[in-house]
């Protein structure tokens, strides 16, 4: 007798967070980062010597014990079922020099991780423009048509960007 998947009732394991964490890791090191875990944290690098930033897993009590990624400080970062959110934000940490707790771009991306865990249903992202950056808020994967609908928000900063948020409700 041949079976199907639809045959299969055994039912996967839910996943905790260090194997969100390691699937994460995979994830960078298929794009080549240099990507680690130690200590229970996920390190992320450019290379072996470059500097990086630690990313952790945890259950968020205000979102119905769903796995978010956090900086390694606790501060949330994306939902765990959006490694695409995670990657993106480490890349521009890492694209902006490093360690995402230090300095100007440390409080930005604090800023997004807060507007992306206010806002889990929309996607936040940034752009460099001739201008500056620009921040977006849409609702599914961004593209550069998506960003430019109705119903997407932009602004020139991420606690611009919330405000708007929090108007569009």
């Amino acid at each position: 007798m041949i079976t199907t998947r639809s045959d299969d009732t055994a039912e996967l394991p839910e996943p905790d967070g260090p194997a969100l964490l390691a699937s994460l890791g995979v994830a960078f090191r298929g794009q080549g980062f240099t990507a680690e875990i130690k200590s229970g944290l996920l390190r992320v690098a450019d290379g072996p010597d470059g500097r990086g930033v630690r990313l952790d897993c945890r259950r968020r009590d205000g979102d119905w014990d769903r796995w978010w990624f956090t900086w390694a400080g606790g501060i949330w970062l994306c939902e765990a079922d959006r490694p695409f959110e995670a990657i993106t934000t480490v890349k521009g940490a890492l694209r902006r020099g490093g360690d995402a707790h230090a300095g100007a771009a440390a409080s930005a991306e604090r800023a997004v991780a807060e507007v992306r865990a206010e806002f889990p249903d929309w996607t936040i992202t940034d752009t460099e423009t001739e201008d500056g950056r620009r921040w977006w808020a849409s609702r599914g994967a961004p593209t550069s048509t998506i960003l430019n609908r109705d119903s997407d928000l932009s602004a020139s900063s991420p606690e611009a960007l919330r405000s708007k948020l929090r108007a569009h409700r």
